[in-house]
């Protein structure tokens, strides 16, 4: 015999888990401010290809309606990160024609790729031209 509390507990993780996955999936997915600004950046320079943070990288290919590949880089580094990534998303660049930089990564990024041609600030981002 299962008591009631037993249950109840049950349900509570249950829902709380899917809560949870929810907002991991939101985070993941939400095109957002920060993305949708980087992409009229990107969109002015006419640049459809780069890198990027992983969190960054998802959210800016959604916003650009999937017209810009974006190759995620292990947050905080310039490592690729193919790690629960489609194989197709993943390009091994020496110098990406963009990078999309923040405060975590930014110099990780100039170190592997070098001293970019130009910078564009952009909502909290800093656009890196290497072309």
């Amino acid at each position: 015999h299962v008591k009631p509390r037993c249950i109840l507990t049950g349900l509570l993780v249950g829902v709380n888990s899917v809560i949870v996955a929810c907002g991991i999936n939101a985070r993941i997915t939400n095109d957002g401010p920060t993305a949708n600004s980087v992409v009229a950046c990107l969109s002015q320079k006419n640049l459809t290809e780069g890198v990027a943070d992983y969190w960054d990288a998802g959210p800016i290919r959604s916003a650009s309606g999937w017209a810009v590949a974006v190759t995620p880089l292990a947050p905080g580094t310039a490592d690729n990160f193919s790690w629960v990534t489609k194989k197709a998303w993943v390009k091994d660049y020496s110098r990406p024609p963009f990078a999309v930089a923040s405060l975590a990564n930014s110099q990780k990024l100039m170190e592997r790729f070098g001293e970019p041609n130009q910078i564009i600030p952009c909502k909290g981002r800093s656009i890196l031209l290497y072309e």
